[in-house]
């Protein structure tokens, strides 16, 4: 039992990094963890059990039961206020029988305000060894804590610990899936404009050919030689061309418009839910309405702009996604609406070029700008377009339409 104050382990670096990774700070009650303070509260026979957060400057209550209201609604303290954060600090059990006669304690203002005498609190510990918590039971009045008290508080916290322990992994897989999405589309664009560049000279060397051609006569060997090389030179070039254009070719079947807007959410909804934004589906229509379509690349596609309106929706606000049947036209129209920061005007006409980027500012390691124009494609491959309005600080809106029947070349 830690006998001294708490530490700089509170604010150690690290641990807030993978407090904040969690994604728990300020988010809102949830039942798996409130099952657990109710559980600890009947069982141990206790009027508060909290599950607390210790932040750098105050604790968060991801659940409570049994506070007064006034502190129930404001759902954290201080520190000044928090017994939790000699848990956080020795990365150890506090259990304290009475406050009152405790030095470590007794002035706390927790003592003062909400009468709290006796406490036990267990680690909330990450599978690295990071306390980002404690899980703790509250009374009123003295209380000889057991082993069995504690041996309870212990199970409870594991139990809560495998819920967010799941979510720090879902995270970091998050960010690897991220990255290694980034490090496909970079890797793309720098194939991309490696083959564009064998264009210019492919095209120099034709020119050059001809120029031999026309300057004079040639003997039976030179001929040759000039046919060859502008035989190899055509072949060069056809091979450019059909590289460029390899990624546009589609693979057409019978879909359904919704089950393409549910596979892109079922991928999309994890980053979604990490970066707090709500993602509502309206304008829904039936499953049965189907179009000729590459569903694997239309999926990518709408996970792209999902992808795109969540990075630049700050947390707290909503993505809207939008499908509807066009009514004097035999085309489905997908839309992304975002409540983000919105694009600048004269930023708009680069943003579906190989190498546009939303954040002209962002790192293209991080920012290839790909996406869009990979987007592009698609859609126009399909005999679609692409279309985006956006308002500087309020928002952005990508939509497209794709025909009910495509007329394309395509292998299906």
């Amino acid at each position: 039992m830690p006998t001294d104050p708490p530490s700089g382990s509170v604010k150690e670096e690290a641990r807030i990094r993978a407090l904040q990774r969690t994604g728990l700070l300020d988010s809102p009650p949830e039942e798996i963890f409130d099952c657990l303070t109710r559980l600890a509260a009947k069982t141990l026979g206790v009027p508060v059990a909290l599950l607390s957060l210790v932040d750098s400057d105050r604790q968060f209550f991801k659940s409570q039961t049994g506070l007064p209201p006034e502190w129930a609604g404001k759902r954290e303290t201080p520190l000044s206020y928090s017994f939790c954060q000699y848990v956080v600090a020795s990365d150890q059990p506090l259990v304290v029988s009475n406050a009152h006669e405790l030095p470590l304690v007794c002035d706390n203002l927790a003592v003062r305000d909400l009468n709290v005498t006796a406490y036990a609190g267990v680690p909330l510990m990450t599978a690295d060894g990071r306390t980002l918590g404690s899980f703790c039971a509250i009374d009123v009045k003295p209380r000889n804590w057991t082993a069995r008290d504690l041996e309870i508080l212990h199970t409870l916290a594991d139990q809560a610990m495998i819920e967010i322990n799941l979510r720090l992994r879902l995270g970091e897989l998050q960010d690897d899936l991220e990255t290694f999405r980034h490090s496909i589309e970079k890797q793309t664009l720098v194939a991309r404009q490696n083959v564009h560049d064998l264009r210019t000279p492919a095209t120099a060397i034709m020119l050059g050919l001809e120029a031999v051609e026309a300057a004079g006569p040639l003997n039976k060997e030179q001929r040759q030689f000039l046919e060859l090389a502008k035989a190899n030179t055509h072949s060069l070039r056809i091979l450019v061309n059909e590289l460029l254009e390899a990624d546009s070719s589609l693979t057409l079947e019978t879909c359904s418009a919704m089950e393409l807007v549910e596979r892109a959410l079922d991928q999309i909804t994890p980053l979604a839910d990490r970066a707090r934004i709500t993602i509502t589906l309206n304008r829904v229509i039936s499953r049965a309405v189907t179009l000729q379509a590459d569903k694997d690349a239309l999926v990518r596609v709408l996970v792209n702009l999902l992808a795109n309106a969540i990075k630049f929706t700050p947390t707290g606000r909503g993505v809207t996604v939008e499908v509807e049947e066009a009514i004097d036209d035999p085309v489905i129209r997908f839309s992304v609406n975002d409540e983000g920061i919105g694009i600048a005007p004269q930023d708009l006409p680069q943003l579906f070029q190989d190498g546009g980027r939303l954040d002209h500012h962002a790192s293209p390691e991080f920012s290839s700008g790909i996406g869009l124009a990979y987007c592009k494609r698609v859609v126009e491959a399909h005999g679609g377009r692409i279309d985006l309005r956006s308002r500087l600080g309020f928002g952005s809106s990508f939509s497209f339409v794709i025909p009910l029947a495509i007329e394309t070349g395509a292998e299906s």
